[in-house]
């Protein structure tokens, strides 16, 4: 008997469709896929199910951890791959159709699964570097299929980086297996050789089980000439993705033969250097880009039709702050040549030039085009660097913060082992959601990958390390996030200078949030963390100096940058200073339509000081709902603060109230701007007192009392609450 559908599994089972799709996903029930039909017919064998039932109920009275769940599903997929292997003829790496998968919660990181591992090419011709050009291109060129999932380079250097060895060591065959094993997700390992004959050269593929050296493919291809190495690339990938199952469109064969990112093995490789350069961008800073750029006008005059080169070209002369005029018409030009280009390239090459545009213009509608391209992109190629950052800061821009966590999991599912990408989704988890629980579970993941790794190569991460800090003040206990603190700022000296200046502009952060200028002070003096001026600008929004910060907002605009008028704009009005505010906001173009959230609640405040609380309300109940989900939370916070005096002043103090109670629950995503967060409960208490809910209101005040309880005695809050205290007592 064969259970032929989704409806018939489910049926057996007892159980709602959706149920046993995530049970697939999440708990390794073996479900097969047809081979050469659409990714939503499926079939299984009640013996298995039978089999995975028992299984599965001897695990129902516990809870098993992180680990042991992973290793869990590594088997249940490993054996379930082999099966379909054996009984069916399809292939293990066969990735789901998105129609197949149930929309998750947003704070759930997918763990993960079924992927290809591209390891090293054996170079036996006396080209240099042709090998790992040789990987390069294949990687580009199977990133593109719907079938399978290549792991990132990144993830293979992160599993190396586990095994004590240099991230970018040279992959062998038997080494590669090695590390799909140890990742316990690469399902499967993809190497080759190149080797000369003559003027001729031989390429040959193939592909194994990680888990126990089965070969599942091979295949070879000949270049007659050393230009026609990178068309038999293309050639080989597709034949490849066809050998593994994956149904292609027929294509005139020479065109798919031309249809190659370029024919010049060079230009591929210093594209290639290029590209790790950019990436690598914040290690190095502005020299990394000069050396891009340098390194890509050559690759654009070994080939100039290298439609990916001009776009790269761009985004290194933008980073080096040169005008539109020299790097837009790169970005230009690299659409008028994608025709030779992959699918993945053209999403990359269209959604740079409406991201660069959309800097110049401030037009949403330039933005939205480029993450729509984005998008598109990672559903190819999960694991893009430049697509997952670009596609996070178009979100923000757009005020779709909320969002921004979905785009993490997928990066978590390509690189699971990398700690900087697990910190960034345990931050997003705090700011977005407020779960504390799920943020330490993947801290928890950090602290497990690193004590695998020599003390030279951990990555002290700002949130990783000070997140006790802030679970503390979270829960309450002031005196436990001093601790922490102070445990981090005393072993900063023990650290390498990047890391020391980065942590301590973190734990400042804090020190400011618990109100003790003086210490935060003293870690700017001895590690210029940030630098002076940048200081002085944050000391003055925490002390409440309005007069001070608008100097140096002021000092700090620049004419012409859009979304720095918005945000100096903003904080200007949050101060009281409508005339500057509402001068920057009159610099913006007529069709400017982005950062609109930031706009408009800085009109809010504009209308609100003005006497006019309808129109102030109007303005800020549209920007509130987006600013919930903004990395500055603080901007929610107070946009929260004068939406409530809006209401108050049209003498409904109730709907006030509310608004407030709301924004004063999102204390655990509070983080690094708590002083808002007790600022806004200072107001709530007033609102209480006036509207005769006196009890109330001391509750709250005693508790910011204990808040403050290691403040210096020029905090704003710690003073007021002084004069409330003295007022009660007159």
């Amino acid at each position: 008997q064969i259970l032929d559908s989704w409806k018939e599994i489910a049926a057996y089972l007892g159980r709602a469709v959706r149920t046993v799709q995530t049970w697939e996903r999440s708990e390794g029930l073996p479900v097969h896929r047809h081979q050469h039909r659409k990714a939503g017919t499926v079939y299984a064998y009640p013996g298995e199910i039978d089999t995975w039932r028992k299984e599965r109920a001897g695990l129902a009275n516990g809870v098993a951890d992180l680990a042991g769940r992973r290793r869990r599903k590594v088997h249940a997929a490993i054996a379930a791959a082999t099966a379909v292997a054996l009984a069916a003829g399809s292939w293990l790496l066969y990735r789901a159709a998105g129609a197949d998968r149930e929309s998750e919660p947003a704070d759930t990181i997918l763990e993960t699964r079924g992927w290809l591992m591209i390891g090293g090419f054996d170079n036996r011709t006396e080209i240099p570097h042709l090998g790992d050009t040789l990987a390069a291109a294949l990687r580009r060129e199977l990133a593109n299929s719907s079938h399978l999932k290549v792991a990132p380079k990144e993830r293979i250097g992160d599993v190396l980086q586990l095994m004590g060895r240099p991230s970018d060591s040279a992959v062998d065959a038997e080494l590669a297996r090695e590390v799909a094993v140890r990742d316990g997700g690469i399902r499967a390992v993809l190497g080759g050789r190149v080797d000369g004959l003559g003027s001729s050269y031989v390429l040959s593929i193939h592909v194994l089980n990680a888990a126990d050296g089965v070969t599942l493919a091979s295949l070879s291809a000949e270049a007659g000439e050393q230009e026609s190495i990178l068309p038999a690339v293309t050639k080989l990938s597709r034949e490849l993705r066809q050998t593994l199952g994956e149904a292609l469109a027929e294509a005139d064969p020479a065109e798919r033969l031309s249809r190659v990112t370029t024919p010049s093995l060079r230009a591929l490789e210093l594209y290639s250097r290029a590209d790790r350069l950019l990436l690598e961008e914040t290690l190095g800073g502005p020299a990394q880009n000069e050396a891009a750029e340098q390194l890509l006008r050559e690759a654009i005059a070994k080939d100039p039709e290298f439609a990916s080169s001009y776009t790269h070209l761009a985004w290194a002369l933008r980073r080096q702050s040169r005008p539109e005029s020299e790097y837009l018409p790169f970005a230009r030009t690299a659409t008028e040549l994608m025709g030779k280009a992959t699918a993945v390239e053209r999403c990359f090459i269209r959604g740079s030039l409406y991201t660069l545009k959309s800097e110049i213009s401030g037009r949403r509608s330039d933005l939205e085009a480029a993450l729509t391209q984005y998008q598109a992109l990672l559903q190819l190629d999960p694991g893009h660097a430049w697509a997952s950052r670009n596609a996070a800061g178009a979100l923000q821009e757009l005020d779709r913060g909320s969002e921004v966590l979905e785009l993490l999991r997928g990066l978590v599912e390509a690189r699971p082992h990398d700690v900087a990408t697990l910190a960034r989704a345990a931050r997003e988890l705090v700011v977005a959601t407020g779960n504390l629980d799920r943020a330490r579970s993947l801290i928890e993941r950090i602290r497990r990958i690193e004590e695998l790794q020599p003390p030279e190569a951990r990555s002290r991460d700002g949130f990783v390390e000070l997140f006790p800090v802030h679970a503390a003040w979270v829960r309450g206990d002031l005196d436990g996030a001093l601790g922490e603190l102070d445990r981090v700022a005393a072993s900063l000296d023990r650290l390498p200078a990047p890391e020391r200046r980065s942590l301590a502009t973190t734990a400042q952060q804090h020190y400011l949030d618990l109100g003790m200028f003086e210490k935060a002070d003293a870690l700017q003096r001895k590690y210029s963390a940030p630098d002076r001026t940048f200081w002085e600008w944050r000391l003055a929004w925490r002390r409440g100096d309005g007069e001070h910060l608008r100097e140096s907002m002021l000092r700090r605009y620049r004419e012409g940058n859009l979304f720095q008028t918005v945000r100096v704009a903003y904080i200007l009005g949050q101060f009281g200073f409508l005339t500057e505010a509402g001068e920057l906001l009159a610099r913006l173009p007529p069709d400017f339509d982005l950062e609109m959230a930031l706009v408009t609640a800085a009109r809010g405040f504009v209308h609100l000081a003005g006497g006019r609380p309808r129109e102030a309300i109007s303005h800020l109940e549209a920007a509130l709902p987006m600013l919930r989900h903004d990395v500055n939370l603080g901007s929610y916070f107070y946009t929260a603060r004068s939406l409530s005096r809006a209401w108050e002043a049209l003498g409904q103090p109730e709907r006030g109230i509310a608004v407030l109670e709301e924004a004063a629950r999102q204390k655990p995503s509070a983080l690094l701007v708590g002083h808002w967060w007790m600022e806004l409960r200072l107001q709530l208490a007033e609102l209480y007192r006036s509207t005769g809910r006196v009890e109330r209101a001391g509750a709250i005040e005693d508790d910011l009392r204990r808040h403050c309880a290691h403040a210096d005695s020029d905090f704003p809050i710690l003073r007021e609450l002084e004069r409330r205290g003295a007022r009660a007592t007159v």
